[in-house]
């Protein structure tokens, strides 16, 4: 005799609830008398029976207030289901399974350990976002700076880890929400990694750019690396928040539907005509300032005095 599942909460990537029949009987409805209890304001009190005859399940509607569906379509009493059907109870969906449904092939997580181990605890996300701040600082530094301005540097950096650790809360809260684990060590790991590794990626385009003297090579460039690390982040983002199967799928085409809508954005922003030409941004390669460069205030004085010897001459 195969007893009869009935799961609730079945959004995607969350956590089901699920019952299970203990006789040839299950009853649904809001009364605290039924085997499964459901709070909908729209579901009667004794709403539903499911009954087994010659070891097939039935369903009998007890209250017809509202009408029950099935896999969309509307049902009347006394209607056989199978394993795998759904069915709108009020404004409530359910899926009923037998105890012999085949469920999905079990997924390998790779960081499980990880994500259980709490020796750590926070030391090593936190070491690792402010080994990002230092990074980034100092490839600004290296690439666009002639002086060493710390202030301005320290501060971006904050900024910086600031929209780090706001981007791993909300997905943290998300993963509570869903899954009722947060996992803020895990996030708050990944999203920094994924900003460390975009730093590293983000000066190769204006090198692209001035390479092949094209403005088009370098933005595609830097789009192919924006795809490639907003893609990767979410992948893991949605793995530890969400009981998601397709992941990486569902990381990609949030990527690109994020890219296209702010490069539409950007280009409806745009002016339909300019009088003025447009050059690419790297004049020079970006090559790391290691010694001996000056500022450009710097470099106009000593313009100016060749400037006044010529007039001397």
């Amino acid at each position: 005799m195969a007893a009869l599942i009935i799961q609730t909460g079945i959004r995607h990537g969350r956590v089901a609830e699920v019952v299970k029949s203990r006789s040839d009987s299950l009853t649904i409805g809001r009364g605290f008398n039924n085997d499964l209890v459901l709070v909908d304001p729209y579901i009667a009190a004794n709403q539903l029976c499911f009954r087994q005859r010659e070891g097939e399940w039935f369903v009998d509607i007890i209250d017809e207030t509202n009408p029950i569906l099935i896999n969309g379509q509307i049902i009347v009493d006394n209607t056989q289901v199978q394993s795998g059907d759904r069915l709108r109870v009020g404004r409530t969906s359910i899926t009923v399974y037998l105890d012999n449904h085949q469920v999905e092939p079990t997924r390998k997580l790779l960081l499980s350990g990880w994500l259980h181990h709490d020796n750590l605890g926070i030391l090593l996300p936190t070491l690792v976002l402010l080994g990002v701040c230092f990074l980034d600082a100092g490839v600004d530094f290296l690439q666009v700076s002639a002086r060493y301005e710390w202030k301005e540097y320290v501060f971006y950096s904050l900024i910086g880890a600031l929209i780090i650790t706001i981007w791993a809360a909300v997905w943290s809260i998300t993963g509570r929400l869903l899954r009722h684990e947060h996992h803020f060590s895990s996030q708050l790991l990944i999203t920094s990694v994924a900003a460390g590794v975009y730093t590293l990626l983000e000066p190769i385009s204006s090198y692209i750019e001035y390479a092949t003297n094209s403005i088009f090579a370098g933005e595609v460039t830097a789009i192919f690396f924006v795809l490639v690390v907003l893609t990767g982040v979410l992948k893991f983002n949605l793995m530890f928040a969400t009981n998601i199967v397709r992941s990486t799928t569902a990381a990609l085409v949030a990527s690109i539907s994020a890219t296209i809508f702010i490069h539409t954005m950007n280009y409806l922003e745009q002016t339909d005509h300019s009088n003025r030409p447009e050059y690419s941004s790297v004049l020079k390669a970006p090559f790391a300032h290691i010694s001996g460069d000056s500022s450009i205030d710097e470099y106009f004085q000593e313009l100016e005095g060749e400037f006044e010897q010529l007039k001397l001459e």
